[in-house]
């Protein structure tokens, strides 16, 4: 009887918690009911990448791989190499892109978002085929540091929030994509820079690893090494895409610097284009022209900052 009981129960509860779990699935709104991964890119095989930023009104930039090299299209028809970490981010945020939460599938929500017509929109390509359209909205912070930003595919109604930062790499200019390397190399290898300006002039020569004389006398070997290490590292923050290197005749100031025995292995040229405004012009990027704002203060160094006190 007792065990009758129990059993009849036991069903009851059963069906109880049965019941409460479709009443459950059944009152969930469309957030809770939809397909969270949205897209997975296989970088292999994409051939093509158009980003059309947010923060440029949405001109295009074209990323294309050539003889292995993914480079970065140019006014006019030329192209550079795209930089490698800029490359590499760009498949980072893009290899695969999961929702944490559907946000609206009411096209009147894609303006609140940002994933309308003036969102960053990314599309890649496979085989001349689109492999994915996507376009990223609003972002959000959530402690503790996490970020989610709003994104929707292309041609869809919905509306996801999706885990991850993405305007830093995508909803940027053209010259965050190109490589902006001035100088490069390793500074260890060099053995002496020859400055060369209206005002002064001097060879800093390496003398032993990290020791270095400016003038004939001993320099500050860490003010030298410093400033070395810096020109190595040095990038350009623009580009002045229209003026041609072969316009540029006479340069105003001058670094040539020698590695491995190697005279002129460096060179950096600054040219005045008019009363406002200098450029860089590297030997390592003789096609680029950099603007010189916030560059040349850091390649032309006085040399009373590298001697001894």
């Amino acid at each position: 009887m007792l065990i009758n009981v129990s059993n009849k129960t036991l069903a009851a509860i059963f069906a109880t918690l049965v019941a409460l779990l479709v009443l459950v699935y059944a009152t969930k709104g469309d957030g809770d009911t939809f397909e969270r991964r949205l897209a997975v890119l296989d970088s292999a095989s994409v051939s093509e990448i158009r980003v059309y930023p947010r923060t440029t009104g949405g001109e295009e930039i074209r990323l294309f791989l050539e003889d292995s090299v993914w480079r970065v299209a140019l006014p006019g028809g030329a192209s550079e190499p795209v930089e490698r970490d800029a490359i590499e981010a760009v498949f980072k945020n893009l290899a695969t892109i999961e929702a944490t939460r559907l946000v609206s599938r009411d096209t009147a929500a894609w303006a609140k978002f940002l994933v309308n017509d003036v969102g960053t929109r990314v599309t890649a390509y496979a085989d001349e085929k689109i492999a994915l359209d996507v376009i990223f909205g609003k972002f959000r912070f959530e402690q503790p540091r996490t970020m989610f930003t709003y994104a929707r595919l292309a041609g869809e109604d919905e509306v996801y929030e999706v885990e991850g930062f993405f305007d830093p790499v995508f909803n940027q200019d053209r010259a965050s994509f190109r490589d902006r390397t001035i100088v490069g190399g390793d500074f260890r290898e060099w053995d002496r820079a020859i400055v060369s300006t209206p005002t002064y002039a001097y060879a800093l020569i390496r003398t032993a690893p990290f020791e270095y004389e400016i003038g004939g006398a001993p320099a500050d070997s860490l003010a030298a090494a410093n400033y070395l290490r810096e020109l190595q590292n040095l990038q350009g923050a623009s580009f002045l895409d229209d003026v041609s290197p072969d316009e540029l005749i006479k340069p105003r100031r001058s670094v040539s610097i020698s590695a491995n025995g190697e005279a002129d292995a460096i060179v950096l040229h600054e040219y005045a284009i008019d009363s406002a405004t200098t450029a860089i012009v590297s030997s390592r990027r003789p096609d680029a022209v950099f603007d010189a704002t916030g560059v040349a203060e850091k390649i032309f160094v006085e040399p009373t900052r590298l001697r001894n006190p």
